[in-house]
């Protein structure tokens, strides 16, 4: 019976939380890198990436401190909607509920040569329209109309892998929580 209770707990501690949406900002257009590490005069394009078990509508802003200047264009993916921009707030609609990483969109800035670090970077921030105040915010596909989520925001920085500006994104925490009295319940 301990072995089964064992078994149980560890499945429900797996599967019984629900992980909050991330929207990151990364250096390659499939969202494994962060480092943005230019080598030479030219574009550095920062990739927007919106990573969920099912959205269709993401609301951010991106605070760009790369120190590179004013963005030299930037991009939506095409067949999605917009409605604003990324340095004073966008919000991104999908033609369909989207499940993984979906590539939103991206920014282009001109690269000049000079010493990148943690401290330049382009962060995903809250929408200064946010539905929930402080928080970046995405709509998911569990009902017609779609729930207002809280979704985690990341960032790219100039600098090498290893990261040594802590992270892409903070850490990923359950937004479900449960007690060990809640499982326990389950066994009565």
């Amino acid at each position: 019976m301990r072995k089964i209770l064992t078994i149980a707990l560890a499945l429900t501690l797996c599967s019984g939380a629900a992980l909050a949406d991330t929207i990151g900002a990364y250096a390659d257009d499939q969202g494994i890198s962060c480092a943005l590490n230019p080598t030479a005069f030219g574009l550095l394009t920062v990739y927007f990436i919106h990573d969920s078990d099912g959205g269709r509508v993401a609301k951010f802003r991106v605070n760009e401190q790369l120190g590179l200047g004013a963005a030299i264009g930037t991009s939506v993916t095409a067949g999605f909607v917009s409605i604003g921009t990324y340095g004073a707030g966008i919000e991104i609609g999908y033609p369909t509920c989207r499940v993984g990483k979906t590539l939103m969109g991206s920014m282009a800035f001109f690269y000049q040569l000079q010493p990148m670090s943690c401290l330049n970077s382009a962060q995903i921030v809250a929408h200064p329209g946010s539905e929930v105040t402080g928080e970046v915010i995405a709509v998911d596909c569990n009902t017609p109309f779609g729930n207002i989520e809280t979704a985690v925001g990341g960032r790219a920085w100039g600098g090498e892998d290893p990261d040594p500006c802590g992270g892409c994104l903070p850490p990923i925490v359950g937004t479900t929580e449960s007690t060990w009295g809640g499982i326990k319940a389950l066994y009565r």
